[in-house]
This record gives structure tokens, sequence and C-alpha cells, in this order.
């Protein structure tokens, strides 16, 4: 990734919002262990052209003292410059995910 990398994922959990550089991107992969026992991103499609990537998939997530696993959709768009990760930006069900991380599904 670059070195002012922009990582911005949904701000309905205390992990989601804006982080800048790659430390900030890394602390904030950390803090999703808070979370989560499981999160795993399955892609199912995968659109790029020189400069962008688009990734669609489902999370298959398990929420910590939760057994419960729940597919969630989400777009992963990559921005590219010169071969490393510039922003990524991610969009998904915040509504499933919300309700997982509080022991509840949708």
């Amino acid at each position: 990734m670059t070195d002012d990398v922009t990582w911005i994922t949904p701000n309905c959990l205390a992990s989601g919002g804006t982080r800048r550089g790659p430390e900030a991107v890394g602390e904030y992969l950390a803090a999703r262990e808070t979370i989560w026992t499981a999160i795993e991103a399955r892609p199912e499609r995968v659109i790029a052209d020189d400069r962008h990537v688009v990734v669609t998939g489902r999370y298959r997530a398990v929420a910590r003292g939760s057994e419960d696993a729940a597919q969630i959709p989400f777009v992963h768009i990559w921005t590219i410059h010169d071969h490393r990760v510039e922003c990524h930006y991610e969009l998904t069900d915040t509504a499933q995910l919300v309700a997982l991380a509080n022991g509840s599904q949708r």
C-alpha cells in the first residue's frame, strides 16, 4: 500500500471510519479482532482496469461471544497506484453487520 493510503469502512461499528496511512490501516485490522472471532471475505466477482479493482462478494462473519455465522454482502473498491493500494472503499449491509455484532441477526 502507498504511504498515504486511505482506507474507508462503514462507520456503523467502533472500528469503522476513514483511516490514513499503513499504520492506521493496521490498527483498523487489529481492532476488527475485538469484534469478530472470524471474518472472511469470499469474493464472487472481480472487475478491473488499469487503476481500479471492484470486488463483490460475501463476508462469512462470526461475532465474539456468538456461535452464529452470517453471510453479509460486500463491495470493495480499490484504487491502485504504482501497483500498490492507494485507496480502499468498502460498502456492505451495515444493518446486518451491526445486528450480528450485537448478538442478533436480521
